[in-house]
């Protein structure tokens, strides 16, 4: 994605450039490199494991997904992520 252009290069001029929708996304997953600090991310993936640690253990707290579904309209996938990962993170 082009986010600005340089002066006096050949092409599009920066109007068109700028008001160009994005490309849309179309890739199943996405690999960032250095999205976030080590450490944090390490904190993060062991919160993860320990909450998911014993699956036999289900509570309030286990629920993590909630899958919504309705014909002809739309497929929903949702989550509260300070059910695993705590806000103070």
């Amino acid at each position: 994605m082009l986010l600005h252009a340089q002066e006096n290069q050949a092409g599009p001029d920066s109007a068109q450039l700028a008001s160009a929708p994005p490309e849309p996304f179309r890739a199943p997953h996405a690999h960032v490199d250095n999205f976030l600090p080590d450490e944090l991310a390490r904190e993060m993936r062991a919160a993860i494991d320990r909450h998911f640690a014993n699956p036999y253990k289900q509570t309030a707290e286990h629920q993590v997904w909630n899958y919504w579904f309705v014909p002809d309209m739309y497929t929903f996938l949702r989550t509260a992520p300070d059910k695993v990962v705590r806000q103070e993170r």
